[in-house]
């Protein structure tokens, strides 16, 4: 064998050694359990089986500043602080809310619903379709919070720039008194159609319930439920 092919056959073998060590390499990484965040913000265990778990339903995001914080299903958040991870900040303020913006009133948007309801005309079968927003609301602040004119200050709509119009909102006036929660619903004319749409979100103007700067509340296509109704 010259010494051109035997240099050439050690810098083959030494390829294919390179290749074997980083399979083995990426194979102990991923066969031990991963915590990652997921692109929506959740926290997902990667199991070395190949399966996967959610840990919870609290949600991640980073402020402008880059502290991370933890979004939490009831409406409130909290800064991970690094050196105390066990013992975070706590903060009241509505899901949905500027992550660097502190707010005492709690805001949660529990459940998005599309109700179909079928309508015999002639031969013909038509749908009147209605998309239903429950907001619950906690006052944490030491006066009563009025209502006040939602109609105009609450957006139901798609990502995909679908608008849809209030036809009803209940309750349509009051005040929820200080340290209190209370359920608003929001009944919308119209629905997703379902094909590209992600979310379905529910706008809330600056300065509506007690808030000083607008808010977006959310629900993925899957956290939304789909029912057929007799009636609206």
């Amino acid at each position: 064998m010259t010494s051109k092919a035997a240099s050439k056959e050690v810098v083959e073998w030494a390829r294919w050694l390179t290749v074997i060590l980083l399979a083995i390499s990426l194979s102990n990484v991923f066969a031990a359990d991963q915590v990652v965040i997921s692109d929506d913000g959740r926290q997902i265990r990667l199991n070395g089986d190949g399966t996967w778990v959610q840990l919870s339903q609290d949600r991640y995001a980073t402020t402008a500043q880059g502290q991370r914080v933890r979004l939490r299903p009831d409406g409130t958040w909290a800064v991970m602080d690094p050196n105390t991870p066990q013992v975070p900040t706590t903060a009241r303020a509505g899901f949905g809310a500027p992550t660097n913006v502190a707010s005492d009133v709690g805001l949660l948007l529990t459940e998005v619903a599309v109700l179909k309801r079928s309508l015999q005309r002639a031969k013909t079968t038509h749908a009147e379709v209605r998309t239903v927003y429950r907001v619950r609301v906690a006052n944490h602040t030491a006066q009563a919070l009025d209502y006040g004119d939602l109609q105009t200050k609450l957006h139901p709509r798609s990502n995909r720039g679908a608008r849809f119009e209030i036809v009803a909102i209940t309750p349509s006036s009051g005040s929820i008194a200080p340290g209190q929660e209370a359920v608003i619903e929001v009944i919308a004319q119209g629905g997703p159609r379902w094909f590209g749409v992600r979310f379905l979100s529910l706008e809330v103007d600056a300065g509506a319930l007690g808030n000083p700067v607008k808010r977006i509340l959310a629900k993925n296509m899957d956290e939304v439920e789909r029912r057929d109704v007799e009636r609206f």
